[in-house]
């Protein structure tokens, strides 16, 4: 892929008073993502939020158009949507056994969030599901 394709930011925030008690486990888990296997553009990364006290990851992605306005290839597409899923059920697992809440946002538009490791409908059906469901008709349409 061009480096010059476009990105996009999604960024997942842990919603917690006391950072300090998930930062080192967070940042664990990052690690151990960034090392399970290959990533479109780079693994994903700890981040902390400007302005709060929090921290967070981010995972960047290609934006679903190219620079000319044509679509995003379909196996770059699939690889998006795998590194998403791969990291959403990272932190799926990762929210119930903290007991904790996950907001993600897509280059700084909320898109839902994983609450005591339940997706909201927002993550599960309005993200993932429409992606998912996009990408199928794609494919279908070759």
């Amino acid at each position: 892929m061009n480096s010059a394709h476009p990105t996009r930011d999604l960024v997942f925030i842990i919603i917690d008073e006391e950072r300090s008690r998930f930062e080192e486990k967070l940042e664990q888990l990052i690690r151990d993502l960034a090392s399970s296997g290959k990533w479109s553009l780079q693994p994903p990364e700890v981040v902390e939020i400007e302005g709060e006290d929090r921290v967070g990851g981010l995972l960047r992605l290609y934006s679903e158009l190219t620079p000319r306005g044509e679509a995003l290839s379909i196996d770059s597409d699939a690889a998006n949507l795998d590194e998403v899923t791969r990291l959403v059920e990272a932190l799926t697992t990762f929210s119930s056994e903290n007991h904790l809440e996950i907001e993600f946002e897509l280059d700084g538009e909320c898109v839902g969030d994983i609450n005591g490791g339940q997706l909201s409908k927002s993550l599960a059906v309005g993200l993932l599901g429409e992606w998912r469901r996009v990408l199928n008709e794609r494919i279908k349409a070759q």
